[in-house]
């Protein structure tokens, strides 16, 4: 079996990955693109009005508009009153994680996204597909692979930032922070197949 990957192993992967995505001559095209400026100005608005248990339950219903649901969507109103505070506040960045795994069906793929639209440059988002490149324990993906997973994307050098950056402006259309944009290199190709080199972990 071989080891998890570390921070610094996520980070070369992910580096790799912007070395071989293409440049794109248009725009790419998903509902992902499309909303996703104004899942940010949603978030942005909470945030200056100042989060209440209400606001994190209207977000995190827009959250799941970006993935599939199946049964009903439960949400800890405890944990939305929680976060809400620790929203307001906005400095504990483990403790935000935890919370936002815990605010709907135990979920920290939905809590990335959560975390991600309240701040991009700090939280990355993580999904089923980008889960390969940190490793997903059976059955949930933890808060503890989320962590090594954000900082393998914070690792990632600035030639390599900036490059990904290029690729998102040609491939959405408008700007996104390099957390974004590193993120987003990652999901498009491994999507399409791509996948990474395997033997450091050998």
């Amino acid at each position: 079996m071989p080891r998890r990957p570390t921070p610094e192993i996520i980070c070369t992967r992910l580096q790799k990955a912007v070395d071989e995505v293409v440049m794109p001559h248009i725009p790419l095209e998903d509902r992902y693109i499309r909303t996703y400026p104004e899942m940010l100005s949603d978030f942005a608005q909470a945030t200056k009005d100042g989060w209440t248990a209400e606001r994190v339950v209207e977000c995190i219903k827009l959250v799941y508009t970006w993935m599939p649901t199946r049964g009903e969507l439960r949400i800890d109103m405890n944990v939305a009153e929680q976060i809400a505070t620790e929203l307001n506040i906005g400095i504990d960045t483990d403790r935000l994680i935890k919370l936002a795994s815990e605010l709907a069906k135990n979920s920290m793929v939905s809590g990335s996204k959560f975390l991600h639209f309240y701040d991009p440059a700090r939280f990355p988002i993580t999904d089923s597909w980008l889960q390969e490149l940190s490793g997903k324990p059976d059955p949930y993906y933890r808060v503890d692979y989320y962590l090594d997973y954000k900082a393998g994307v914070h690792l990632v050098d600035e030639p390599h930032a900036l490059r990904a950056q290029e690729w998102a402006e040609r491939a959405f259309g408008y700007e996104v922070h390099r957390t974004r944009a590193i993120e987003a290199v990652a999901f498009y190709l491994i999507k399409a197949g791509w996948h990474h080199d395997t033997t450091a972990l050998a």
